[in-house]
């Protein structure tokens, strides 16, 4: 899905921790809780709510999804010297 170029740049939020729970703000933060409507009924509201929580569950794919595509580097230079 992605090239290197794009997986390498991505490595720059996957790394960052408080970049990751920014975008994570954001994402959340464009969710609202739906509106009830006068003359909503069961149904409507149980669709809105669907949808709502649907709306969730992607966004949590999303950043399951971004987590497999983060490399975790080995330290250079940290050889145990004791062996």
């Amino acid at each position: 899905m992605l090239n290197d170029i794009e997986k390498d740049a991505l490595q720059i939020v996957l790394n960052n921790e408080y970049a990751l729970r920014a975008l994570n703000k954001i994402f959340y933060g464009v969710l609202k809780p739906p509106k009830v409507g006068v003359s909503d009924d069961n149904a409507i509201l149980g669709e809105k709510y669907r949808a709502y929580e649907a709306s969730q569950a992607f966004i949590d794919k999303a950043f399951a999804d971004l987590q497999d595509y983060r490399l975790i580097k080995k330290p250079v230079g940290k050889e145990n010297r004791g062996r």
